[in-house]
């Protein structure tokens, strides 16, 4: 299975970049892809959305990115989730991807979410429709663009009729999407369903098709994506979880570690500030505070001081912002996480150049260097995986007797 890294231009870090600077005085990026060699994927996913919010000066997508693997192109369906359509035309799309140098570019869908269930017939219509209007002229077309239907389903069953009739139409790469906020146990009958229905009509014309998920790289998911053969997914979660998930911001053979929070009192906000402000803490003491946390952590990395004496200072620091059962929590999650000391035992560049900061819940710089971390970790365990999955012979009998219904 091939893994897919979604793409946002602020992706990217400063090279210049050093544990102990603040502010990085030199402007350029450079992505995970220029980071590890070989890279921790197999290819990136770029929304039309993003790249139309900064055109490639030269008109290749490869070029402006600086990678030379795959790249494939969607509409970002989620930022027009509550349009009553799409805002692009399919064969203005299709032109789009030609123009930029996609390498595989899925057609125009639209979502369908629980709010707007009223619409799901029509949303589903409109997706397929779209489908077989990039098709009919991407089929008559001399490129090389590999084009990818994208079906939206609400259950099983709607969504193997939908990539039925795709792949029926003549595709032979189709995607699922609209299944990120699925529970595991829908998504595997939707994954049995579909690949039944597909291997029939594989084995009945001779073509073998492919499907992508979309969104979806839970390894709970992994042996029933396997099975019924996925030939290739996307995730963000890995890199995000870095700064988004309030505890599982670092890991290391896919286990999670909580992020250590020290942020520049400047940066407090929203619950924070307000409780810093409703209990007039002063600019002095922050700053204070700050400092020691920063000061002791680092002498914890260098075992200059014990694992009580670090916790001491960041739980001092943590109680100005945040109430006490909320930091007597934290600071057992920080306990947990400097006690294994796992970017001690991670190989990957980004911990060995910058050490304890890797797990720093603090800026940009860091943040994003720990979920590139993140990503390296996750394609690697994935990878192990793949390597000693060994087929069920009673999930490929199950999935042989599933039937369209």
């Amino acid at each position: 299975m091939k893994f897919y890294l979604p793409f946002w231009w602020p992706d990217g870090i400063n090279t210049h970049f050093g544990p102990f600077l603040e502010t990085v005085p030199h402007k350029e990026k450079v992505r995970i892809w220029n980071i590890y060699n070989p890279p921790p994927l197999d290819g990136i996913l770029v929304s039309r959305v993003n790249v139309e919010s900064k055109p490639p000066e030269n008109d290749d997508i490869h070029t402006a990115l600086d990678f030379k693997g795959s790249i494939m192109g969607d509409c970002g369906a989620f930022s027009y989730i509550d349009e009553a359509e799409p805002p692009y035309d399919p064969i203005d799309t299709l032109e789009f991807y030609e123009k930029y140098g996609f390498d595989i570019g899925v057609t125009v869908d639209h979502l369908i979410v629980p709010k707007y269930d009223n619409e799901k017939e029509y949303r589903q219509e409109l997706t397929i429709k779209n489908a077989k209007k990039m098709f009919d002229v991407w089929k008559n077309k001399e490129t090389k663009l590999k084009l990818l239907g994208v079906v939206q389903g609400w259950n099983a069953n709607s969504y193997a009729t939908a990539a039925l009739e795709l792949a029926e139409y003549g595709f032979d790469y189709i995607a699922l999407g609209g299944l990120v906020r699925e529970p595991t146990e829908n998504i595997k009958k939707i994954l049995e369903m579909v690949h039944a229905i597909l291997q029939t009509n594989s084995q009945e014309k001779g073509v073998q098709t492919k499907i992508h998920l979309f969104g979806i790289a839970r390894e709970s998911l992994f042996a029933t994506m396997k099975h019924t053969g996925i030939h290739s997914f996307d995730s963000a979660g890995s890199l995000r979880n870095a700064w988004l998930s309030a505890k599982k911001n670092y890991y290391l053979d896919n286990v999670p570690y909580c992020a250590i929070r020290i942020p520049r009192p400047k940066d407090l906000r929203g619950k924070k500030k307000k409780f810093v402000e409703e209990h007039e803490i002063s600019k002095d003491l922050l700053v204070k505070l700050e400092k020691k946390a920063l000061a002791n952590i680092r002498a914890f990395q260098k075992q200059e001081i014990t694992l009580d004496e670090v916790l001491t200072a960041l739980k001092e620091y943590t109680s100005v912002f945040t109430p006490p059962k909320q930091t007597d929590q934290i600071i057992n999650e920080y306990q947990r996480t400097l006690n294994a000391r796992p970017w001690e035992l991670c190989d990957c560049s980004l911990c060995k150049k910058i050490g304890i900061d890797i797990i720093f819940f603090r800026m940009h710089e860091r943040n994003m260097r720990r979920g590139f971390h993140n990503v390296y970790d996750f394609y690697n365990h994935f990878k192990k995986w793949e390597q000693n999955y060994l087929p069920s012979k009673k999930n490929e009998k199950e999935n042989q007797q599933l039937k369209l219904v």
